[in-house]
């Protein structure tokens, strides 16, 4: 559950917030079968849970079985203490800088010399 611990706490009134650290603000919450992750308002991912197969992206699995491995039994795993997912993300900045003004004539590699045609487009009939 990513609270600390793997006592069951049976009811929805007994049920504590996850602690995903200082000023992470979660915008998206995603939820697997034993895992879950968050994407903050500053677009930070942290994921906990379950992870026999390295499905929180954190560059290790449990592939030796030890529990240790799953991010959020432990009391010391969570808040700052849960690293964020190094994801690459799309860059901000275009790599190319866009024309000036628009073109009078196409930019394709061989342009159509066919009129454009002011008819009215025609359906076929069924």
């Amino acid at each position: 559950l990513g609270i600390g611990s793997t006592t069951n706490i049976g009811t929805p009134s007994t049920l504590t917030g996850i602690d995903l650290g200082t000023s992470f603000v979660p915008r998206q919450i995603c939820v697997g079968f034993r895992h879950s992750c968050a994407v903050s308002t500053d677009d930070v991912v942290k994921c906990w849970g379950w992870n026999s197969e390295g499905q929180l992206g954190l560059g290790f699995a449990n592939v030796d079985g030890q529990e240790s491995h799953n991010v959020g039994l432990q009391a010391d795993q969570m808040g700052d203490n849960l690293p964020a997912v190094d994801i690459a993300w799309p860059t901000a900045s275009p790599t190319a800088l866009p024309t000036e003004i628009p073109t009078d004539t196409p930019t394709t590699a061989s342009p159509t010399t066919a009129s454009p045609t002011s008819a009215a487009p025609t359906t076929a009939s069924p």
